[in-house]
């Protein structure tokens, strides 16, 4: 292992710098935080360039980390990296690899079920719906310009490993994107709580499917909703006035399968 004492060191600076989400893209590197999370990216087969590792724990993690690049940090400088009040004594820098910007419909040809989030803002919400999402089956969701980073700390942890497993596309233009997926004979579903929507379960879902999910505050953009084959809602019984955005993509998302897989 290889000890870091100063801020001033180069190496330091650099993986400092992954806290922003500009760096992160123009590095292609992001941080991954306990030892749980790196066990999820290496299964994912996510390439780890360090083991950064706080001092007081090089004992814990020793034989764990042979094959990688391993580096003893001070508390001062490691707690300076970590995202959290109280950090886990352990993190990796990994290289991205998921993540991609296309308006490409080359992978839709063998999806059943494909969800499109519209400027999912709050890091909470991403992760919740990402580990919804991979724990559903799907295998590839669509990001409009404006969404949470996938890569950012909050959004890794809340997803629980499993944006490693899950491709992320972010588009560039939303029209495209709507275009190539009715091109692919996708049925377009938005969830919606405006006029024209029906119950989820007075729907009938069919494969192909595309789900879209609308930000928190305003809601699908006005291109996804003209662009809907259907406006879903879930019906509010008691005096509650919404959903929380992952709450409703977990009960959206799992009628949707239980429509598509187990509904036959």
């Amino acid at each position: 292992m290889i000890s870091i004492l100063s801020d001033k060191n180069p190496q330091f600076k650099n993986w400092k710098k992954l806290k922003r989400r500009k760096q992160r893209v123009e590095q292609g590197q992001f941080i991954i935080e306990g030892w749980k999370l790196i066990e999820e990216a290496v299964a994912a087969k996510i390439e780890l360039n360090a083991i950064i590792i706080c001092q007081g724990a090089e004992t814990e993690f020793q034989d764990k980390i042979k094959p990688y690049n391993s580096y003893v940090l001070p508390r001062k400088l490691y707690e300076q990296l970590a995202a959290t009040d109280t950090p886990q004594p352990i993190m990796a820098i990994a290289n991205m690899r998921n993540t991609q910007t296309s308006d490409e419909d080359s992978n839709l040809a063998e999806q059943e079920l494909v969800l499109v989030l519209d400027r999912i803002q709050d890091p909470g919400n991403m992760g919740t719906i990402i580990r919804t999402a991979h724990a559903a089956g799907i295998s590839i969701l669509y990001l409009t310009k404006g969404c949470a980073d996938v890569f950012n700390e909050k959004v890794i942890r809340s997803a629980m490993g499993s944006s490693f497993h899950i491709q992320t596309i972010v588009i560039e233009d939303e029209r495209e994107l709507m275009s190539a997926l009715k091109g692919k004979q996708f049925t377009i579903a938005t969830a919606h709580v405006g006029e024209g929507s029906t119950s989820l379960y007075n729907t009938i879902f069919n494969r192909p499917l595309a789900l879209i999910l609308g930000n928190e505050a305003a809601g699908p953009s006005e291109i996804m909703l003209d662009n809907s084959n259907v406006k879903v809602k879930i019906p509010l019984l008691g005096g509650a006035e919404s959903l929380n955005v992952g709450i409703a993509a977990g009960i959206i998302i799992y009628e949707i399968v239980r429509q598509l897989k187990f509904d036959q």
